[in-house]
């Protein structure tokens, strides 16, 4: 039954479905990424940014849903099912081949075309989110909430070790004052911040042109994905129940 045909098939679809999951993966890591900037007012300049990784991830999640609970889960009780009414081995190798055969064309793996324009999409995809790493990091940003959270630790420590301290009763008598004049200086580091990442992103064009670029290779390229499932699901034949499925599960992506 697993003969060397059978399992490369095997391997295509896990490989597949693998590196889809991949992507996926590092675009949500771009969205925790950008969920640490809320409290920078930074919506006004990153907005394109939040707006293009949104839209990457809504459509990588639902190709992956489509593969996972479209495709794979109602393929494999079908499997079963058929299993069971068996008699034979070959009756065995064909159902199985069958599950194969169906599995391979709804991922889109038989449609040369389409599976390149898809793996095109998924790896602008995928550039992204490592362009955005890297934003992240040369920006040290991380260093800046690390600085500011030890500094407000430090803090704390000082005044709870003060407050303890019978000498020192004095300088807390107020501790609603301190913790006033804590959140005072942490909202200025943070302003501090705020101005220096709008500086960085807004006095060069070169942050605001690499996600242009991006935008509009991402728009080409979901745009072909689509009009390609539209014509394939049009045409009929081995793949276009499966274009119809991915078209309208994806289709919100555009």
């Amino acid at each position: 039954i697993l003969t060397k045909k059978v399992m490369v098939t095997y391997q295509l679809i896990f490989r597949h479905l693998f590196f889809s999951k991949h992507v996926e993966r590092r675009l949500f890591a771009t969205w925790l990424d950008h969920q640490s900037l809320q409290e920078l007012d930074l919506r006004v300049v990153l907005k394109k940014t939040y707006l293009l990784r949104q839209r990457m991830l809504h459509f990588l999640q639902n190709f992956v849903y489509y593969m996972m609970f479209e495709v794979i889960e109602p393929n494999w009780h079908t499997l079963l099912q058929e299993l069971k009414r068996c008699e034979t081995v070959d009756d065995v190798i064909t159902v199985h081949q069958r599950f194969l055969t169906s599995t391979e064309q709804e991922f889109l793996l038989t449609h040369r075309n389409l599976l390149k324009v898809l793996t095109k999409v998924m790896n602008t995809c995928l550039l992204f989110s490592e362009q955005m790493k890297r934003f992240m990091e040369s920006a040290k940003i991380d260093d800046e909430f690390h600085t500011i959270a030890t500094h407000e630790r430090l803090k704390n420590n000082t005044a709870t070790s003060t407050s303890s301290s019978p000498t020192k009763k004095s300088h807390t008598k107020n501790p609603s004052k301190n913790l006033q004049n804590h959140q005072k200086e942490r909202h200025m580091r943070l302003r501090q911040l705020t101005k220096r990442m709008t500086f960085e992103l807004t006095s060069k064009d070169a942050y605001p042109r690499m996600i242009k670029r991006f935008e509009t290779v991402f728009d080409s390229q979901l745009s072909d994905f689509m009009e390609l499932l539209k014509v394939t699901a049009e045409k009929g034949g081995g793949n276009a129940a499966a274009a119809g499925s991915v078209s309208a599960t994806t289709g919100g992506g555009c």
